[in-house]
């Protein structure tokens, strides 16, 4: 837990060293919405979720960018068991550092480490039992992103993210559509 708490501020104060020597023509803001499939134990629990997401981009290299990602997403579900109903609902915001590096024309990688903000609430027979959790997550993604027009661009990728509350494993499959604009 130190040691990614570590790797997370070591990450931060690089991007925010970075931000401040931005020119003109190496930042991207993009904002977009993104599905979410669980996987694992969260698959047994929760269904396919939608939110949205921000992302702060930095280019580095010609094929290296450093990204801060920011969205919200809320998992919502309700079970029968002999005439009593419970509601579950996990909203989770996340904050999460990465680096994109592209490997073959406008495909590229992303490795992502940060922290999910999460509040889960169960509702059983009208008491409210509410949990709010700070975690730390590891996700991995594919993307495509592709030029439209001068400074527009279209980002489509993939990203598994995995994290836990409490030995409950948030395993899931994240399918991600950003708009951004390049500075």
């Amino acid at each position: 837990m130190q040691k990614k708490l570590t790797l997370l501020l070591v990450a931060l104060g690089i991007t925010f060293s970075i931000s401040n020597i931005t020119s003109a023509q190496d930042f991207r803001i993009g904002i977009g919405a993104r599905i979410s499939h669980p996987v694992g134990r969260f698959d047994v629990l929760y269904p396919v979720s939608v939110g949205g997401t921000l992302r702060f981009e930095y280019q580095l290299l010609p094929k290296f960018f450093l990204n801060v990602n920011t969205g919200f997403i809320e998992y919502k579900t309700t079970l029968n068991y002999f005439f009593v109903e419970e509601n579950y609902s996990t909203k989770d915001v996340p904050l999460v550092f990465g680096a994109k590096v592209f490997y073959w024309k406008d495909f590229y990688a992303l490795g992502e480490i940060g922290l999910h903000f999460v509040e889960r609430k169960v509702v059983f027979d009208s008491r409210i039992f509410r949990l709010n959790k700070t975690e730390t997550s590891e996700g991995i993604g594919l993307g495509y992103e592709k030029h439209i027009g001068r400074s527009l661009l279209l980002d489509i990728g993939v990203k598994h993210t995995f994290w836990e509350m409490d030995t409950f494993y948030f395993d899931n499959v994240e399918v991600g559509m950003i708009i951004s604009y390049a500075f």
